[in-house]
């Protein structure tokens, strides 16, 4: 390999907090021959894009027309092996997990709790919950003495 990529990347979107011990696991299982495996969650959020899947394999991501659907959850793992650089910019469906000329494969996650700050809206929501509901994350973060911190 050209650039010297080897073995397998786990990205993780920094605005994302998810809470499940086995995700981890079936990405690791399910990688083998694909470029990458996606961890997609079921959500009724349209703000959010539809993850299309064929065959276990990614083919499209588009605006979902229907009420409940997969989106992809920002969690993902990357076989770097023939990854090929590119020069400039390049978003990560174009370049690093390019479903549309290599294999893309998905893993539906029931996850027990999933947290996206990536807006200042989802910000706003996930604080809310957070303070007025029972949680994962509120739990760890009461034992580490960081709740108080949290104000709106």
């Amino acid at each position: 390999n050209k650039y010297g990529y080897e073995g397998n990347l786990l990205i993780c979107n920094s605005d994302v907090i998810i809470f499940n011990n086995l995700i981890l696991k079936s990405l690791i299982e399910l990688l083998n021959d694909k470029r990458a495996v996606l961890n997609l969650i079921r959500t009724k959020n349209k703000k959010y894009n539809s993850c299309v899947v064929e065959n276990n394999l990614l083919t499209s991501i588009e605006k979902s027309e229907s009420e409940d659907f997969y989106t992809y959850s920002g969690l993902s793992l990357i076989n770097l092996k023939g990854l090929k650089k590119k020069e400039g910019f390049s978003n990560f469906f174009e370049s690093v997990c390019d479903y549309k000329s290599e294999k893309v494969g998905v893993f539906y996650s029931e996850i027990s709790e999933y947290w996206d700050f990536g807006t200042i809206d989802r910000y706003y929501d996930c604080l809310t919950r957070l303070i007025t509901s029972d949680s994962k994350l509120r739990e760890y973060l009461e034992k580490n003495d960081q709740f108080n911190l949290i104000s709106i």
